[in-house]
């Protein structure tokens, strides 16, 4: 009965770390190719600007973040939907 609500924290808390850019920065340095850090990268131009490609890595993040509110939702369905 639980299951469902604890698989949709740990999908929120996914999402969360997912777009979590300062803790990332802070923790590493950024010398770890994480996702938000390198379109932060790419953007501010610090070693090369490539605008295009950083949009690139953003869709992609946008397509990642949009597959776990559907798994989201999809959970939350089906936790209000449990027959005893």
């Amino acid at each position: 009965m639980l299951t469902p609500a604890l698989l949709g924290t740990f999908v929120i808390l996914l999402a969360n770390a997912l777009g979590a850019y300062a803790t990332v920065y802070a923790l590493t340095t950024g010398n770890f190719n994480v996702l938000p850090i390198r379109i932060a990268a790419m953007v501010a131009g610090d070693i090369t600007l490539d605008p295009n490609m950083a949009s690139a890595l953003a869709m992609i993040l946008v397509g990642l973040m949009t597959l776990v509110t559907v798994v989201h939702q999809w959970l939350l369905r089906r936790s209000y939907h449990v027959t005893r």
